[in-house]
């Protein structure tokens, strides 16, 4: 295997695991070798994991040059399943940074490719997903309500369990948000499922600690605890010490709450 290749390999590896700030040197170097043997397909690849690497460490300048100049290698090789990445990571970074009219325009022409040129069920649940991420973060929860809606029929007709998890997440976020907590609650039952079918530990955790705070907030008390106990249990397989110190904070307040009604 040749060098930038062997590089480029090591590098995406280390991002899908989100070893992030390690996974940008290597991909870097990786680039530099890829430019000067010219081999474009490589070189888009590499540009666009180096974006997804930036991102997380808020290197977003950073990550928007890369997703742009993936952009432009993509829309040259008339790749047009590229073309709707790029559009997407270049709108999810905008994102990131409150920038929502202008992440608005990209997913927006992200969703166009999917649905008039690629026609990709799975894709098209995700990018609406997406789009209501978008929407629910500008507190516009009518229009979130109707993307996740219209991305988990689509999701359930063909059976991507990843739309469906990412779509019914999206649905009682935002019942949770305008305080319809019976849908909510059960919207993240149906999302926990299926990102436990999915082995998605991080997601199942963060899934857990809102059916925590819901199960507190309705005074379902040993619920809460239940809950809260087990999203307890995956952070700290994961190693995140500020998600087990969360869990602990809410733990302590139910279980005063408890003793006082034992009173």
């Amino acid at each position: 295997m040749a060098k930038g290749q062997k590089l480029l390999r090591e590098g995406i590896l280390l991002t899908e695991e989100g070893k992030w700030a390690k996974a940008i040197p290597k991909l870097e170097q990786a680039l530099e070798v890829l430019l000067s043997e010219e081999n474009q397909e490589l070189i888009a690849l590499c540009r666009s994991f180096l974006g997804m690497a930036y991102r997380p460490e808020k290197r977003y300048e950073d990550a928007i040059k890369q997703f742009n100049e993936f952009l432009k290698l993509v829309t040259d090789m008339k790749d047009s399943f590229g073309v709707a990445q790029a559009m997407l990571d270049i709108g999810l970074t905008f994102s990131l940074q409150k920038e929502y009219a202008t992440a608005l325009e990209y997913m927006k022409k992200c969703l166009k490719i999917v649905q008039e040129e690629l026609k990709d069920k799975d894709v098209e649940a995700r990018t609406l997903a997406n789009l209501g991420d978008i929407y629910l973060l500008k507190g516009d929860y009518e229009a979130a309500f109707s993307l996740y809606k219209e991305g988990l029929e689509i999701a359930d007709e063909i059976d991507f369990i990843e739309g469906s998890a990412e779509c019914s997440k999206g649905l009682a976020e935002v019942h949770e948000h305008q305080g319809n907590l019976e849908q909510a609650e059960k919207y993240y039952q149906n999302s926990l499922g299926s990102f436990r079918l999915l082995r998605d530990n991080r997601e199942e955790s963060n899934v857990l600690l809102r059916l925590g705070v819901i199960y507190s907030q309705i005074r379902k008390l040993k619920d809460g605890i239940f809950y809260f106990k087990q999203a307890k249990k995956i952070n700290k397989r994961l190693g995140d010490v500020l998600g087990e110190n969360l869990c602990d904070k809410n733990l302590k307040v139910l279980q005063e709450k408890i003793k006082e009604i034992k009173k």
